[in-house]
């Protein structure tokens, strides 16, 4: 079996999906929205509680702020950026006690 070292740039054409086909379908995942149905106080209703959710605050939770396209407050601080390890798999430990 090759492995990805054995393409000359370390890549190639190296595809992971090749002969698969996916089987996802969004309808499983979420809900239709009949747009006939959507009224013009339901749609500003909506867009009101988008802006209230995305408004709120993270409370220091680095997920929620990233989601909401809020600026991280150690992202102001390029010494102390936020790396993918912190982000995603490393264990945060507040040592504040």
């Amino acid at each position: 079996m090759a492995g990805l070292e054995d393409f000359e740039d370390g890549c190639g054409t190296f595809d992971q999906f090749k002969g698969k086909r996916s089987t996802y379908d969004e309808n499983l995942y979420t809900t239709k929205i009949d747009s006939a149905k959507v009224t013009p106080d339901i749609e500003r209703l909506a867009e009101q509680k988008e802006r209230e959710i995305l408004n709120a605050q993270s409370n220091g939770n680095v997920h929620l702020a990233e989601e909401r396209g809020q600026k991280l407050q150690k992202d102001t601080d390029e010494t102390n950026r936020y790396d993918e390890e912190m982000k995603f798999s490393g264990v945060y430990r507040n040592n504040k006690s």
